[in-house]
C-alpha cells in the first residue's frame, strides 16, 4: 500500500526544486541579457556565457597549455581554462572558453 502522506511531500519537493530551478535560469537569462557587471566580467576576461554560468570541476588541481602562446597554467580543479590571462587580454579574449570575450564574429580572426 502507498503512503499518501509520504506522496505529497515528494510532489511538494519536486516542485520546489523544480520552481527553484526556472527561477535560477530566468534570473541568468536576465544576466545575459542585460550584462550587469559588465566591467568586473571584461577585467576577468571573460564572454557573458562563461561569466554568468556556473563551472563544475573535480577537485584535482590540473595543468594545462594556454592554446595560443603554450604557456604553463595550473589550476585547483579539472575546469580549465583554455587561454592564459595574457592572451585573452591581448586578443580580447574569453580566457575559459576562447570566444571573442564580447561573442561578436570577428570579420579578420587573425591573433
Amino acid at each position: 500500500m502507498v503512503d499518501n502522506n509520504r506522496k505529497l511531500t515528494d510532489i511538494y519537493h519536486n516542485t520546489c526544486s523544480q520552481q527553484q530551478y526556472v527561477k535560477a535560469t530566468l534570473e541568468r537569462a536576465e544576466k545575459l541579457k542585460n550584462d550587469p557587471d559588465k566591467i568586473n566580467r571584461k577585467a576577468k576576461c571573460k564572454c557573458k556565457y562563461c561569466y554568468y554560468s556556473e563551472r563544475w570541476g573535480g577537485a584535482a588541481m590540473t595543468d594545462s597549455k594556454c592554446e595560443i602562446c603554450d604557456s604553463e597554467m595550473s589550476f585547483g580543479s579539472t575546469a580549465t581554462d583554455k587561454i592564459c590571462m595574457d592572451c585573452a587580454k591581448k586578443y580580447k579574449l574569453c580566457k575559459q572558453c576562447a570566444s571573442d570575450v564580447d561573442l561578436r564574429n570577428r570579420k579578420n580572426p587573425i591573433l
